[in-house]
């Protein structure tokens, strides 16, 4: 139930950033919600749903968006094991580790994906224009907080088959005192 509903709300965000995101003007940048998403799922998810969950949406960016066959599972599953190893380094807990762990993906992913690009097309190299990347980089500092707190609640709820304190108002009783 859990991917399932994280693999809905990950085509909806898809199609959202397909159609309405892109009528947005370019010095705006373009909202990443996805990205926000697969960088959640890698951080939060086990190791063998959060893989199958990527692969996925991998699958549908390759066959909607990609120009070379099998280009974006590869990207993204070296995303989720770039953050399963770094998050095994670094505890991120806090909202600016949340937007630092994003951004560095984003430099990540977008490295890797030059790097494809250029050795499978060595005589038209893509080029790698700073504006739009710091632009994009802002973009996702701006939203990651906030997707990553509506990611969080979707998660608990889904989880949990009771509602966590935050929902309910109840207290739960305090299970160190004597």
């Amino acid at each position: 139930m859990l991917i399932g509903c994280f693999f809905t709300l990950g085509v909806f965000l898809f199609i959202l950033q397909t159609t309405v995101f892109q009528l947005f003007p370019p010095w705006l940048g373009r909202m990443d919600p996805l990205f926000v998403l697969l960088v959640f799922s890698a951080f939060h998810l086990k190791i063998f749903p959060g893989a199958f969950l990527i692969l996925l949406f991998g699958l549908i960016m390759d066959i909607f968006l990609g120009v070379f066959s099998g280009l974006y599972p590869i990207i993204f599953l070296t995303l989720f094991c770039f953050i399963q190893w770094l998050s095994r380094l670094i505890v991120i807990n806090e909202p600016p580790q949340q937007i630092f762990l994003v951004l560095i993906s984003f430099m990540f992913t977008n490295f890797i994906n030059f790097i494809f690009i250029n050795l499978l097309v060595p005589e038209n190299p893509p080029k790698w224009i700073w504006e739009t990347i710091l632009v994009q980089l802002f973009m996702l500092a701006v939203i990651t907080v906030p997707l990553f707190k509506m990611y969080g609640l979707i998660l608990v709820k889904l989880r949990y088959k009771k509602s966590p304190r935050i929902f309910s108002g109840r207290k739960k009783p305090n299970r160190f005192k004597d």
